[in-house]
């Protein structure tokens, strides 16, 4: 049974809204990173609970997005072992506590 291939990321790209949730997986599994760099860039500390409000804004931001472009089942993992691991002062702590 030959299936044809999914669009490549340059075709998602150029394509319109519409072409591109008729082409969105059903089931799409997203994995951010890059939070407390982005939190440090933005001007705000990157522990504390003002980084967790506000990375948990951008969070849901892009699961919104996500959903918008025809995506129906996400999965998002949270957290994973090499973050209690972490030797950012007071991250770990932070973790636990959230």
């Amino acid at each position: 049974m030959n299936h044809p291939l999914p669009p490549s990321f340059n075709d998602y790209l150029k394509m319109d809204i519409e072409a591109v949730r008729e082409n969105a997986p059903q089931t799409f599994i997203y994995a951010a990173s890059g939070t407390r760099r982005a939190a440090v860039l933005a001007g705000m500390p990157s522990s504390g609970d003002e980084y967790a409000w506000w990375s948990k804004a951008k969070l849901f931001q892009c699961v919104e997005l996500i959903f918008q472009h025809g995506v129906k089942h996400l999965c998002v993992p949270l957290l994973e072992p090499g973050q209690f691991r972490e030797t950012t002062t007071d991250y770990q702590e932070h973790i636990w506590r959230w």
